[in-house]
């Protein structure tokens, strides 16, 4: 929604023959205005029409009064994330009686625009001995409002990250959605994966650590870049990271309680 407000401070002076125009697609190329025309929107005979380009015109205003009217605009799927300049033209008016025409600068307002996509990745222990199994949790989360994230994929190489670190138990269907698939040892894959809108998916598994990893190794595991089709447009995730820690002694310390002095 984007929300236009017109004032007008002067004690005596009425406004009338407003008009301004908006080009939506210097913004970004493919937004557009949904619902247009409306009318009366600030004064009798006040309209705002357009697509791509919003006009206003005809507009008025009573002396100390003003006006906020509303657009609809439709965001493109394969916009970019990003903050982007909306910036009007002068608003041109008349005022006074008789009337003088005079303008004053455009309204200029940021579109921002987020990556619908999120993901990440957690092993459930800091540390854990040579031999060793571990959880290793993924997680997908799909914040678009309208549209589902379909043809979820991506990549996770173990035995890049630690020779011998292999994923046990897969494959596994339907992890993330009906058709959805879980495979792999040592290279892990998610193909498949469909995501409702403001949803997310969460996929489990557990790992086998080698057993001759030398102690004290700390394993730094990264996946590939997540990938889908949102609304038929392809969207990324930046790649999901975690440390584990190999080793075959930990020490920890600290005090149970809060002490008073003396």
């Amino acid at each position: 929604t984007l929300r236009f407000t017109v004032t007008n401070s002067s004690p005596t002076d009425s406004v009338s023959n407003m008009q301004f125009t908006d080009s939506l697609s210097a913004v970004l190329p493919g937004l557009a205005a949904t619902g247009l025309p409306l009318m009366d929107v600030c004064g009798a005979g006040s309209r705002i029409e357009g697509t791509n380009s919003l006009i206003f015109t005809s507009g008025n205003l009573a002396a100390e009064s003003s006006c906020s009217f509303d657009v609809t605009l439709q965001v493109p799927t394969s916009a970019p994330p990003g903050s982007y300049s909306n910036v009007t033209s002068n608003l041109s008016f008349d005022i006074g009686n008789p009337p003088v025409a005079s303008n004053i600068a455009g309204a200029n307002a940021p579109l921002t625009i987020s990556e619908p996509l999120a993901f990440s990745k957690a092993f459930d222990a800091d540390a854990v001995a040579p031999g060793d199994t571990v959880s290793l949790e993924f997680t997908i989360d799909n914040a678009h409002t309208s549209y589902s994230a379909d043809d979820l994929t991506f990549t996770d190489d173990l035995g890049m990250a630690l020779a011998g670190l292999e994923a046990l138990g897969l494959p596994v269907s339907d992890v993330c959605g009906a058709g959805s698939m879980l495979s792999g040892t040592d290279v892990i894959t998610l193909t498949g994966g469909t995501i409702a809108p403001e949803s997310s998916c969460t996929l489990s598994l557990e790992v086998q650590v080698p057993s001759d990893v030398t102690s004290g190794t700390t394993v730094s595991n990264v996946t590939s870049e997540l990938s889908s089709l949102i609304n038929g447009a392809a969207r990324t995730a930046p790649p999901a990271r975690d440390e584990l820690d190999v080793t075959l002694m930990t020490l920890s310390k600290a005090f149970e309680d809060a002490l008073e002095v003396g």
